[in-house]
């Protein structure tokens, strides 16, 4: 049932064949896709109604009997424990249902972590440099079409190709990979990726404009940035060098947020940055 399932994504083009299955069934919220897995389901299913059988073996007589005859002609859910037991290695542990789905996401994670290319997204799980809630927004709550969601999921899968064309385009001297082209391409520094930062900085100014109350407007094609916003409760400055009493070298954030009321000032930096540079860049800035 799974496979004709991923058939018909496949067919309409929202999943894409070499893009990782196991994240199809995970959560939204843990950069999956938020689909229900058959075999997951009745996996639970069955270990309910055994569990509701066996609690009420020792005082219905007709439940004893109903699992006693399943147990004897090896159905499904006769034999619905040993099979649990074994596909995820409990040995003579029992579970029910709350941990059997908890054990059917780690068995997923597990079999994407043993992939060279889908596991390098779901590395992060465990970072605690990564906000995984945060980074899994544009899932939960993007506008996106089924397809556009296919589409960036495959990117993020890493599974992105280029035929016979090796070489970088812009560069013409690393090989073209996803984590190349987002973050890693000298040639790209000043025109591509000044483009993407600046966006960022742009939503997130107009962000921070709603909530204070400096702008009434949510459009963000025709929003322009300008370098300092204020009223009686908030000022907010934009790539503003900061007046200290010693030389620093980065002193110039990207946004910086002067609440009048309570006095605090807070400091936003924005930056699409490789993984293994997280540590790194937080540190600098």
């Amino acid at each position: 049932m799974n496979l004709i399932v991923r058939r018909v994504l496949r067919e309409n083009h929202v999943h894409v064949l070499a893009s990782n299955k196991e994240r199809l069934y995970l959560s939204r919220g843990q950069l999956g896709r938020g689909l229900s897995n058959i075999v997951h389901l009745s996996e639970g299913i069955l270990t309910k109604m055994h569990d509701t059988l066996w609690s009420g073996s020792s005082v219905s007589q007709r439940k004893a009997a109903i699992l006693a005859a399943e147990k004897a002609r090896g159905t499904h859910l006769g034999t619905i424990k040993g099979h649990v037991s074994a596909k995820y290695g409990l040995g003579a542990t029992q579970v029910n249902v709350k941990e059997l789905i908890k054990l059917q996401k780690e068995s997923l994670i597990k079999k994407i972590n043993l992939k060279v290319l889908h596991k390098t997204l779901f590395s992060s799980l465990d970072n605690p440099h990564i906000g995984i809630s945060s980074s899994s927004t544009w899932l939960k709550y993007g506008n996106n079409s089924p397809r556009s969601e296919g589409l960036f999921s495959y990117l993020q899968d890493r599974n992105f190709f280029n035929g016979q064309r090796k070489q970088c385009n812009h560069c013409k001297s690393k090989a073209m990979t996803v984590d190349h082209l987002a973050t890693k391409c000298g040639s790209m520094l000043y025109h591509d990726y000044t483009w993407r930062h600046n966006e960022v900085v742009r939503s997130l100014h107009l962000l921070l404009c709603n909530k204070y109350g400096l702008r009434r407007s949510r459009k963000l094609r025709t929003y322009r940035v300008q370098s300092m916003c204020e009223n009686s409760r908030v000022c907010i400055k934009v790539d503003t060098p900061i007046r200290t009493s010693i030389v620093v070298q980065h002193n110039r954030p990207d946004i910086v947020v002067h609440d009048k009321v309570t006095g605090e000032i807070v400091i936003v930096e924005s930056k699409v940055i490789h993984l293994n540079n997280t540590c790194l860049s937080e540190f600098i800035e």
